[in-house]
């Protein structure tokens, strides 16, 4: 336990019965102790992430999916373990310096990288990903905003955006 004085970062630096600063300590009875060791979340991804999202799901349950230059994954619910859910047949180009950008539409997780074709993932009945239509642009962003879904710096043009 390390004796510290009481956190009220509103005192005088001057006042030596208060801390105005705490870092990387937890509260403790008593007073402060150290943030417990990391526990991995995950085991990791098959290659570098560029990119991840987490989907909210009808019961207040959410799913998260991870992307990386080549594929796009979910965690496997119950283990630590990732499920490719990329388009079957599919290897995606994403290039190093890239993220992808992800959005929910309802059920829909919609996924993009600005050099593949436009993903969507019905997370109502998963399965994998697939393209969203053949008339979508290629973009660098998704977004959803009320009933609409924004794609922006299309291949139509740096400045350009579809709904």
């Amino acid at each position: 336990m390390i004796e510290l004085g009481e956190f009220a970062p509103d005192r005088s630096d001057f006042d030596p019965s208060a801390t105005s600063v705490l870092s990387n300590f937890v509260p403790r009875q008593g007073g402060w102790g150290p943030f417990q060791q990391f526990v991995p979340l995950s085991d990791p991804l098959p290659a570098r992430p560029q990119g991840s999202f987490l989907a909210n799901l009808n019961q207040g349950d959410y799913l998260v999916i991870a992307a990386t230059a080549t594929g796009l994954y979910r965690l496997t619910s119950g283990s630590m373990g990732w499920t490719d859910i990329s388009k079957s047949g599919t290897t995606y180009a994403t290039p190093p310096d890239r993220l992808w950008s992800f959005a929910q539409y309802g059920s829909l997780v919609l996924a993009t990288n600005g050099v593949d074709p436009i993903q969507s993932y019905d997370t109502a009945v998963p399965d994998k990903f697939v393209d969203l239509s053949a008339n979508a642009p290629r973009a660098l962003n998704v977004d959803v905003l009320g009933d609409f879904i924004f794609a922006t710096n299309t291949s139509d043009g740096e400045n350009a955006a579809r709904w």
